[in-house]
């Protein structure tokens, strides 16, 4: 229930240009830094998502969510894993001529939440740094995203 509410709750806010989506539902808070966006799909820099609660395994939990998010432009895998912190990547990256572009997901234990913070970027071949990119979703996308955090970590 706590999903649709949001789903609900982002459509009502976005609309034109650029924005900061802040919404709350059922213990779980969501920021979505939103370029642009209509009443069927968003064009998101980031996506975070805190949820009550840490699981007992963080790194089990990256690996269910790489093998459940099968919707993105590319699969995600599980790259590194710290105490209180997994960073899932594109696996394989997008390439286009000299660049590469890939999703990037954080999950973060923090006190008695997690956090899930995810974002796309751009590398270009022989520089350093990196792009941020819109990542484009429909809202049944986002819904999607959302049932598989709940199912995972509540």
């Amino acid at each position: 229930m706590w999903v649709e509410n949001i789903i609900r709750e982002i459509q009502r806010q976005v609309g034109g240009g650029r924005r900061t989506v802040n919404v709350a539902a059922g213990g779980a808070a969501l920021t979505a830094e939103v370029r642009q966006a209509d009443s069927l799909a968003g064009a998101l820099d980031s996506l975070t998502v805190v949820l009550p609660g840490v699981p007992p395994a963080l790194d089990e939990a990256g690996r269910t969510l790489a093998s459940s998010v099968t919707y993105l432009l590319e699969p995600l895998a599980v790259l590194e894993i710290g105490t209180d912190r997994v960073l899932l990547r594109s696996r394989p990256p997008r390439t286009r001529d000299r660049s590469a572009e890939y999703y990037e997901l954080w999950l973060r234990a923090a006190g008695e939440s997690t956090a899930v913070d995810l974002r796309r970027y751009r590398t270009q071949r022989h520089q350093s740094g990196r792009e941020v990119l819109p990542m484009t979703f429909t809202w049944e996308q986002v819904l999607h995203l959302l049932n598989d955090l709940e199912t995972i970590f509540l």
